[in-house]
């Protein structure tokens, strides 16, 4: 096996979440690219800090602590792993070409540059992505649906890893696939002979990169809980990181696992992730200012005033030091606002709050009060699933809704927005993304075997 000399740190960033971030000469070439210095002017959390004042934190920052938490996460799993394997193992199961070293660089990488295919605002326009990939880019579409990516942000940021030129030379010219990198960030199986990683261990550092607890979601949690000002997400990270382990599940299969010992930060991180959910992101202003700014957007590109194409991955840097960002975006909103003050009245919500609505759905249980003397039905549950199915049936419009409400309640001069969003729940086990518990050699269990506190946390999030 060739061994671990230790990556070369040429110099170090502060950060006010993890403190002092050091850097590869290959991740600085790699952040003073145009692609990488555009996520300086994308909020992490979109249009939040309208409403959470210090909630100014930027993509880039994030992309570094995660680059910054990928890289002790499995530096910490290989302390434990590297002293039992074998040289033979090591091609068998990780790669005949790249050395520890090699691994510990992809992986900082996958985390620097998982997120460089966000759109203004990150998730406020994925639906716009969405849209725009599906509506003119057909083929592209296609292969999104195929690799199984779970948002469209994700697939710009693989494509841009693979096609970028400039970031494609940088990769390269250090010995490395950039498939290596971008296939961390999807679900797919390559062929045979296409990566220099062995199928196997793709499947670790995936989980690194993308799981219930990976990279992304802890820097998320500490970098939001202290931009917001909440409690939450102070948890101990330290204990989880340095008690994660590889472990050799039967012959042909390794597993990212938990030791018991982190059980307890575990059990806090996940009722971080409760809380925040619940009370932060989807607080009833945020969801307000992001479909403002998700309406306008779409607005825009009716009115053709935005072409389909700014919002795809290969227009995201227009020239240099001029992006595809939200000051770009700001900007179109405030001239059309200008130019059209009646047409684009919502951008008022935003820049001085004078429209900004009023939610029926403050929290769900004062929804289901509001909402059941709207409609004639005695079950509030029912009242719901009849407002949703007459709107997906064409039946009913944001202007008859309004209507409704008007002879119900005798207010006048009412204008209802119909905001759908589906909640992302901090829980959403699909198949293969169980947290596992390392309790022996012989008993790795998923850990809701083990936790009744996790166990009801599911289901009060479902």
């Amino acid at each position: 096996m060739r061994g671990s000399s230790g990556l070369s740190f040429t110099m170090a960033i502060r950060d006010p979440i993890h403190g002092i971030i050091p850097i590869t000469r290959l991740e600085y070439e790699v952040t003073v690219t145009s692609l990488f210095e555009r996520l300086r002017y994308i909020r992490k959390a979109g249009g939040a800090y309208l409403v959470y004042p210090g909630e100014n934190d930027n993509r880039y920052a994030h992309s570094l602590g995660a680059c910054h938490i990928a890289y002790n996460l499995l530096k910490n799993a290989f302390d434990h792993y590297l002293k039992r394997l074998k040289e033979k193992e090591w091609k068998d199961f990780w790669s005949p070409e790249y050395s520890v070293d090699d691994i510990l660089q992809i992986v900082r990488l996958a985390g620097l540059l998982h997120d460089i295919g966000h759109g203004p605002f990150s998730h406020t326009t994925e639906s716009v992505l969405y849209y725009i990939l599906k509506n003119f880019y057909p083929s592209e579409f296609r292969e999104f649906k195929e690799k199984v990516f779970g948002s469209v942000h994700e697939f710009y940021s693989y494509k841009l890893i693979l096609e970028s030129r400039e970031l494609r030379n940088l990769l390269e010219d250090q010995g490395f696939n950039p498939l290596d990198i971008a296939i961390l960030l999807s679900k797919e199986e390559l062929e045979e002979g296409k990566s220099l990683l062995n199928p196997v261990s793709i499947g670790v550092l995936r989980r690194i990169i993308n799981s219930q607890i990976d990279a992304d979601r802890l820097d998320n949690l500490l970098r939001d809980s202290h931009t917001i000002g909440v409690p939450y997400g102070v948890i101990d990270a330290d204990s989880i990181i340095r008690n994660v382990l590889i472990c050799k599940i039967g012959n042909e299969r390794l597993e990212l696992v938990h030791h018991i010992r982190s059980l307890g930060p575990i059990e806090d991180l996940l009722d971080a992730r409760y809380k925040m959910y619940r009370w932060l992101y989807y607080h009833q202003r945020v969801i307000l200012v992001d479909a403002i700014l998700q309406r306008l957007t779409m607005k825009l590109l009716e009115d053709k005033i935005i072409e389909p194409k700014s919002f795809h991955y290969t227009s995201f840097v227009k020239e240099e030091g001029f992006f595809v960002d939200d000051y770009w975006l700001w900007d179109v909103i405030r001239r059309s606002y200008k130019d059209d003050p009646q047409e684009y009245y919502l951008a008022k919500a935003l820049m001085n709050h004078d429209y900004l609505p009023l939610s029926l759905w403050r929290t769900y249980e004062e929804f289901i009060e509001l909402i059941k003397n709207v409609v004639e039905i005695n079950s509030p549950q029912n009242a719901i699933m009849k407002i949703l199915d007459l709107v997906k049936k064409g039946e009913l419009n944001e202007n008859e809704l309004s209507s409704m409400i008007e002879d119900k309640t005798g207010i006048r001069n009412l204008r209802v927005l119909l905001v759908w969003e589906k909640p992302t729940t901090p829980y959403d086990w699909r198949s293969g993304e169980d947290i596992l518990v390392y309790i022996s050699p012989q008993r790795i269990v998923p850990i809701t075997e083990i936790s009744v506190y996790i166990g009801k946390l599911i289901e009060m999030s479902n």
